[in-house]
């Protein structure tokens, strides 16, 4: 009988990760490489484990949610003291303009910020519809959404996720007596207790970690969740980018 690996994948760790190797390779606004080989590369981790391990299913856990701030619009002059709150820069502005050009510019705002959120709400959208192609083309990988993405529109920026990592954890413990051998994908050393449940009940925990070109491992949480799993292995960049089909570019371009 054959002994069950599952792999545990931070999908928004993993992604950083990504961007952070291939600088020169990946541009982040593509989200993920497009023709990436998923299922090879993670036959291949579990080939790379002590001892012998079929892949049961590799678990990708993203964002379920997008929540967009500012929460609200203002509709008439009433709420426009509770809009200008949440900025103070947009506040410092249109408390020095009043009447007509007051509610000109609070339109302006308004539709601007409205603008970028209906954006992003397509952009979230489209990396649905990424995981659902990546589900539907390749083996055994299952995406677990949960929890929330919170998009800033003031500053157009992606500031947190949130929630995502405890049903990662949740499910690592929850799990393993389906499998013989835990693999995750990830440098948050918030998964060290769920590690330490698991590894209590007789179950083995192996974490991945990331090298640069140049040898250095990622930041993050790795070291401390390298020491709580029972044991970890670094995967180069030159070793992941054919998965990826990411052409390496000139040695002294790469970090």
């Amino acid at each position: 009988m054959s002994t069950k690996a599952c792999i545990f994948i931070d999908g928004e760790n993993l992604r950083h990760a990504i961007i952070d190797l291939f600088p020169n390779e990946f541009h982040k606004t593509d989200y993920l490489p497009k023709e990436a080989g998923w299922s090879s590369w993670f036959d291949n981790i579990v080939a790379l484990l002590p001892g012998t391990y079929e892949r049961l299913r590799s678990y990708w856990y993203v964002a379920g949610e997008l929540d967009c701030f500012p929460h609200f619009f203002p509709r008439d002059k009433n709420e426009l003291k509770q809009f200008l709150s949440t900025d103070k820069e947009i506040g410092r502005i249109l408390s020095q303009l009043h009447g007509e050009e007051l509610q000109k510019q609070m339109a302006e705002t308004v539709s601007g910020l409205e603008t970028r959120k209906q954006e992003m709400k397509s952009r979230f959208h489209g990396w649905q519809v990424f995981h659902n192609g990546i589900s539907t083309q390749q083996d055994s990988i299952e995406f677990r959404a949960s929890g929330y993405l919170r998009y800033d529109a003031f500053t157009h920026t992606i500031k947190a996720e949130k929630a995502v990592d405890i049903n990662l954890a949740v499910d690592l413990v929850m799990l393993r007596d389906t499998y013989d051998i835990a693999v995750i994908l990830s440098g948050d050393g918030d998964y060290i207790p769920a590690v330490q449940a698991v590894k209590d009940s007789g179950k083995k925990v192996v974490n991945i970690s990331f090298l640069t070109r140049g040898g250095k491992r990622l930041p993050g949480g790795a070291a401390r969740l390298n020491r709580s799993c029972d044991c970890s292995i670094d995967i180069k960049c030159e070793d992941l980018a054919p998965f990826l089909k990411l052409k390496l570019a000139d040695r002294n371009m790469l970090i």
